[in-house]
């Protein structure tokens, strides 16, 4: 097993499997690591997807995402598929990266597409290992209390 120390989550990798958990350094930094676990499951399991493109989202971009094998409600973990990440911005990421980003043009997937955040599956398949930033979300409170204001 090897930890890697994310800016907000704390991976566990495995042989065949990561578990994502959120960084307990700061109160902001777990919450904002409980916000990327539900935003993961938010784009895998296509919760706040329409009905009607649903079913087109399961079947072809979700493909490109590494699939969650669990993830609780709570955000408090994240049980995902393992694939070999791009380490270096090779003829290999730049296709890749092209690839995501004409699957995820109306998306915000398409904005965290970089070297760490892409690798592929040991079938070859270009897919999305970190996928939990949550680019549309201006501000979050907690209380009273504004947290992030961009």
């Amino acid at each position: 097993m090897k930890i890697i120390t994310g800016s907000r989550r704390l991976v566990f990798v495995f042989d065949k499997f990561v578990v994502k958990i959120p960084k307990a350094t700061s109160w902001i930094s777990f919450l904002y690591g409980v916000m990327e676990n539900l935003h993961e499951r938010y784009w895998f399991c296509a919760d706040g997807i329409a009905a009607t493109t649903k079913e087109a989202w399961m079947a072809g971009q979700r493909k490109h995402l590494a699939r969650i094998y669990y993830s609780d409600r709570f955000g408090f973990f994240v049980i995902m598929e393992k694939a070999e990440v791009y380490q270096t911005k090779n003829t290999k990421f730049k296709l890749a990266k092209k690839l995501l980003e004409s699957e995820f043009e109306n998306t915000d997937l398409r904005y965290d597409i970089k070297i760490g955040n892409v690798g592929e599956r040991s079938d070859g398949t270009v897919v999305m290992v970190d996928y939990g930033y949550f680019a549309s979300i201006n501000w979050c409170y907690i209380g009273r209390k504004i947290l992030d204001k961009r």
